[in-house]
């Protein structure tokens, strides 16, 4: 780039009023994709769609069709995990064949998870276990 063009472009940038903002967006898009992203293993079955801001609507098709959706995923794809978008948040679902490996691991107690929810639900201050 010769010196005479990149001066050029430093004052269109600098006197353009519309470019700096749509620049300021687009970094700030990117860094918000690259931050917020989850990467993980399992599939999604019921996200969000690519404009949808909350998961306000996957979440509410979950509490209408929870049995559809599950036996769809169950039926199509057997013996492997997957997550779902329900009205507590992100659950992973395990297949049956896991609950052995998984029935002595404290990070998976039931109990647990249930009082969380409760607690979230009924807006109390949790007791730590």
């Amino acid at each position: 780039m010769l010196p005479g063009t990149l001066q050029a472009v430093r004052l269109h940038f600098a006197y353009d009023p519309l470019l700096s903002p749509l620049v300021m967006v687009s970094i700030l898009a990117v860094t918000y994709i690259l931050l917020y992203s989850k990467t993980t293993v399992f599939d999604l079955v019921n996200g969000k769609t690519g404009y949808e801001i909350s998961a306000a609507r996957a979440k509410s098709n979950f509490l209408r069709n929870a049995r559809k959706i599950l036996s769809d995923r169950l039926n199509k794809v057997p013996g492997k995990p997957f997550r779902v978008l329900a009205d507590i948040g992100e659950v992973t679902i395990l297949p049956p064949d896991y609950a052995h490996e998984i029935r002595n691991d404290e990070r998976f107690s039931f109990t647990k998870a249930a009082y969380k929810v409760l607690a979230v639900a009924k807006q109390a201050v949790p007791l730590t276990f």
